[in-house]
């Protein structure tokens, strides 16, 4: 009788066991499938971005090539036309050593102005704009 409960009481454990055992391997293989999911599914985004760079580069590579087009002598001259002429006297600013290291209150009271769209500006403009009296 004794040996009857305790094979019981053994094939109880060893039950409980091999349940706890299937248990632990489903979830473990569960894990597994999820975590593929997951690199899978940041190689795809890894991909996207790859694309986006790739596209944004060759954006960035047509766009230098218009602005070093655009600064070509030969794009100047035609987008300029005749009106390209040498400066005259009055339009050249002779710069010392005392307009290199200008005091405070001088500097305060010159605006500074920049253009920071320099391969397209008008070029209309850019002579009112820089032309000096």
């Amino acid at each position: 009788m004794k040996s009857s409960r305790l094979q019981r009481k053994f094939n109880h454990w060893m039950g409980l066991f091999l349940l706890l055992l299937v248990l632990i391997s489903a979830i473990g293989a569960l894990g597994v499938v999820w975590m593929r999911q997951q690199v899978a599914g940041a190689a795809y985004r890894v991909k996207s971005l790859e694309q986006s760079l790739i596209e944004v580069d060759r954006k960035t590579r047509s766009l230098d090539a218009k602005i070093a087009a655009a600064h070509h002598p030969q794009y100047l001259k035609s987008r300029v036309g005749v009106t390209l002429n040498p400066p005259n006297d009055h339009q050249i600013v002779w710069v010392s050593t005392e307009d290199l290291h200008p005091s405070k209150e001088r500097l305060l009271r010159q605006p500074f102005n920049v253009s920071l769209d320099l391969a397209f500006m008008d070029a209309s403009n850019a002579k009112k704009r820089y032309e000096l009296d």
